[in-house]
């Protein structure tokens, strides 16, 4: 409720720090002209404040900014205050500082992370208090907040002390509207709205919510349908548009509002890509708009006309949503559960069984405005003509035509306009706009249909039309305009009349045109319709022609051979963060005195996340993750004096699941090592283990949940007190590491792949090594593959104690390193630094970087990091998913001046053919 005023919700995620400033006004423009009256964004905390107490709010961390073009394009904000987001962002948000201290835990009750979570709340709040809908005067746009996002643990006095106090955080800095968590009901916190994340099964999530949820508004505050692309994986499938429709539609059915995660993806500038918790090997890519509405450039998707259908309807209709009746939810077959009757035989679909009428399935929604009939198609109806017909409460029967549409809604009992009541309409509503001069109503139908409404008890019937021309009537006063399906994506509504033939509306309220298109049709609350010419751009814009300036390079060789004077002699060996490089790489140098020759086989420990190795100047291998890259190698050593050099790669942290927080670069050591040969594969059954009991949080288990008793390991003979590695490649989705029956590490899908074994848990002699599983279902297959996939490994050495252990951090070399491709010297395998000039003779809203020929590296435009590309192995085996990376305006420089490309290439492959494209 706003000044008395129902209010509903129709919110897509624009997240601002990955899009860039000078497109915002733009994204949010385009998720109004998408049908929703919401933006939510997350707030990335390791953005704003990089360092301890040092916060940035400007430039492109202009979040007051932000927020303030949302209100001005007269929408709401959702803002998602964290402390930790998630999102495929490094570290889900939270600063890297935070890893460093020692006795910090992350997303539990800890003093340290609690103490910087109160920091960074009461900064945001005095950036944005005044911009709440609750702010003295005309208030603002931000209408809720989120705090925290998926907080899946069943410990409740840790939920308590944890959530409770983030809100006692959030209320004391003076932010007063509701919050909302996306927690799926693992935990009621108190002053907080249960909210939901998923995408499956959304009308009976609705019904469920109003069931355990009593009173409260229902929320979907994470509606994702798409994935982050990840380094060295093809694409995971995204829901088609025809899913995403059904499935909003089913949200609306059920009486509840959704926030879209995400509408506009953006892009992973600079390091800020974080590690799925998919896999052990799951890197977000450079693009982060994977399935969204909008891609990276500003450009529409396949999925924003099913997006924009539902979120005008929903916003358009806004007060019959909001008046629904939550206790009526009327027994109904499941939406896409019924089937298709072809000739005389059925095509079953679900598990629910037969629906008549072609398999459709009807939810009826009503309330004090009104109410809405949804009419869902059955899940094969892909390329089907399906109709159904409803009986309505008087005992009249209303054909609805669905055709192809995965879902229609008809308004039953419903004031369009002041003096307009519709009993019924046979067809989707689209909206409606009123004004002094009239209404305008627009709905949607298959082409070729028959349309059937009832206004003030009077019925009327008429056509949809087969072509793009709409059929625009009059009847009761009501100017009612009816489109096919399809042509939905070209209506706007201006706040006057309806427009067709249209992109959208600027946010100056402009349409705006259709490639090629030279006229629109203006329909006004009199019936008129009117062609209008588009306002003619007084320059015309052409694409402007790239001209790229000859390749130079600087070499890498003081730093791959350890004689840069910017090493520095550290007294032990340390992560890349605690060394001052939070970020990217750094590089570390061995000086060894070897008293005989041979060759070891090396392991970095749990070490992050890739580690280029060089001997004397020399790249002898990569470990690590990722395509390329072993989990450990042989090194060669030669009698006296060695120069074992380590580019080490921090290629983002992982953004949610178990392991948040991980370590970077080396941390303990550069180990020698010695396998252990491990026998037969043995299955037992132990104690089961009460997992919070071990560890707390742990996402998606209850209080009382326990391991099962099924154990499978194996058994390692040691001569005394040594040091073992264990490496698992498999690691199970959910399980635990137990040595001689004491638990020492929880693992799920994203591992640790790596696990150092305490001391005190060792012993001389025998020791027992197994896994066991959260699940029944794990305990089979599951639990023998991960089992299996183990290997045991014992410490001989590590190379830091007989060695003086530098360190230097990654940076780009001096203007003066530079020469030219054929003179520069640069070493095959090697890294290097590359650079050229590019003009652009016209002016440009992005161009794209093509790394062709290249490998993996850096990129950097006029001084400013545009990210990471991934593109090839040492080898030239070629890296999914990415080709094309994305260089925005923000980037550039004006039309006819220089732009300087800088590119830095892990194995130093030659750039001659990359290349700047539009």
């Amino acid at each position: 409720m706003i000044e008395g005023r129902r209010v509903w919700l129709a919110s897509g995620r624009v997240p601002y720090a990955r899009v860039p400033r000078s497109q915002w006004a733009a994204r949010i423009q385009a998720a109004k002209n998408a049908g929703l009256n919401t933006i939510e964004t997350p707030v990335f905390w390791s953005r704003h404040e990089p360092r301890p107490g040092r916060f940035d709010f400007t430039g492109e961390n202009d979040l007051r900014n932000f927020v303030d073009l949302v209100g001005k394009a007269g929408m709401y904000c959702i803002l998602g205050l964290g402390p930790y987001v998630g999102s495929d962002w490094d570290f889900g948000g939270l600063p890297a500082y935070l890893r460093e201290s020692a006795s910090v835990n992350f997303r539990t009750n800890n003093h340290t992370y609690l103490e910087a979570c109160s920091r960074f709340i009461s900064a945001v709040a005095d950036q944005i208090r005044g911009w709440q809908v609750t702010a003295p005067g005309t208030g603002g746009p931000i209408i809720l907040l989120q705090c925290e996002s998926e907080w899946t643990c069943g410990h409740d006095t840790l939920s308590t002390q944890y959530l409770g106090e983030l809100t006692r955080y959030i209320r004391e800095s003076g932010l007063s509207v509701p919050i909302v968590n996306s927690n799926d009901l693992w935990q009621n916190v108190e002053g907080q709205i249960d909210g939901w994340s998923g995408g499956d099964n959304m009308l009976a999530t609705m019904r469920q919510l109003a069931s355990v949820r009593q009173g409260q508004p229902r929320m979907v505050i994470d509606f994702a349908f798409g994935h982050s692309d990840m380094w060295g994986h093809e694409p995971l499938p995204v829901l088609s548009p025809r899913t995403v429709e059904q499935r909003l539609a089913e949200i609306l059915a059920g009486g509840g509002q959704f926030n879209i995660t995400t509408f506009a993806g953006g892009t992973n500038f600079g390091f800020f890509g974080g590690r799925t918790d998919d896999g052990p090997s799951t890197f977000a890519t450079h693009a982060a708009d994977r399935g969204c509405a909008i891609d990276q450039t500003g450009g529409v998707t396949d999925v924003y006309g099913a997006i924009k259908r539902v979120a005008t309807a929903a916003t358009k209709f806004g007060r019959v949503f909001a008046s629904l009746d939550p206790v009526y939810q009327p027994v109904s077959i499941k939406p896409g559960a019924g089937e298709v009757v072809k000739g005389g035989k059925s095509k079953a679909v679900g598990k629910a069984g037969a629906s008549p009428s072609n398999g459709a399935s009807v939810v009826h929604a009503t309330g004090t405005q009104g109410g809405v009939a949804f009419v869902f198609a059955p899940d094969v109806a892909t390329g089907e003509q399906i109709s159904t017909t409803l009986l309505l409460g008087d005992g009249n029967e209303l054909p609805v035509p669905l055709g192809e549409q995965p879902v229609a809604w008809c308004l039953l009992g419903v004031n369009v306009s002041p003096r307009c009541h519709m009993e019924y309409a046979n067809l989707s509503a689209l909206g409606v706009t009123n004004s002094a001069g009239g209404s305008v109503a627009v709905f949607f139908g298959p082409a070729g249909s028959r349309a059937m409404f009832s206004i003030n008890g009077s019925p009327m019937e008429a056509m949809v039309p087969t072509e793009e021309e709409p059929e625009v009537l009059q009847h009761e006063g009501l100017t009612i305009v009816i489109v096919r399906t399809q042509d939905t994506d070209i209506v706007a509504f201006a706040d006057d009349a309806v427009l067709m033939g249209v992109k959208g509306m600027s946010a100056s309220g402009a349409p705006i045109a259709l490639n090629g298109a030279k006229t629109y049709l203006r329909i006004t609350g009199d019936g008129k319709t009117r062609e209008v010419a588009f306002e003619q751009s007084k320059t015309k814009a052409r694409a402007p022609k790239i001209e790229m300036d000859s390749w130079r390079a600087a070499h890498q060789h003081d730093y791959v051979r350890g004689e840069s004077p910017r090493f520095a002699v550290i007294s032990k060996v340390q992560g890349l963060a605690a060394l001052g490089a939070p970020y990217g790489y750094g590089w570390y140098r061995f000086a060894l005195d070897n008293k005989k020759a041979g060759s070891v086989q090396v392991d970095p420990g749990v070490a992050g996340d890739r580690l280029h190795v060089f001997s004397d100047g020399k790249p002898v291998g990569l470990m690590g993750v990722g395509p390329g890259a072993t989990p450990q190698m042989d090194l060669g050593l030669k009698k006296g004096e060695q120069t074992v050099v380590i580019l080490a790669e921090n290629l983002g942290r992982f953004a949610g699941g178990m392991n948040v927080g991980e370590p970077k670069g080396l941390v303990d050591d550069l180990f020698s090592v010695s396998a252990i040969k491990l026998g037969k594969l043995q299955r037992t059954a132990g104690t089961p283990v009460p997992l919070l009991a071990f560890k707390s949080p742990i996402w998606d288990v209850a209080d009382g949940d326990a391991s099962m008793s099924d154990r499978a390991g194996y058994t390692f003979k040691l001569a005394g007190k040594q040091q073992v590695i264990v490496r698992i490649s498999t690691p199970p989705t959910a399980g635990l590491m137990i040595l001689n029956d004491k638990p020492i590490a929880y693992l799920d899908r994203s591992g640790p792949t790596c696990v150092m074994l305490p001391s005190d848990h060792l012993q001389k002699g025998n020791n027992t090594l197994e896994l066991t599983v959260v699940t029944p279902e794990q305990v089979g297959e599951e639990l023998a593959a991960s089992a299996e996939s183990m290997e045991v490994f014992i410490v001989d050495a590590g190379l830091s104690q007989e060695a003086e252990v530098a360190f230097a951090k990654w940076e780009a070399p001096d203007a003066s390193a530079y020469l030219p491709l054929s003179k520069a010297g640069v070493a095959a395998g090697q890294p290097a630094w590359f650079k050229c000039e590019f003009t652009l003779d016209a002016a440009t809203t992005a161009v794209f970087f093509e790394p062709k020929g290249l490998t993996k590296g850096q990129m950097f435009v006029n001084g400013k990091h545009v990210g990471r590309y991934f593109v090839a192995t040492k080898a030239g085996k070629v890296v999914p998913p990415q080709e094309r990376y994305y260089i925005p305006e923000m980037f550039l420089k004006p039309a006819g001046e220089a732009n300087e490309l800088l590119v830095f290439d892990e194995h130093g492959a030659t750039p001659t053919k990359a290349k700047i494209s539009l």
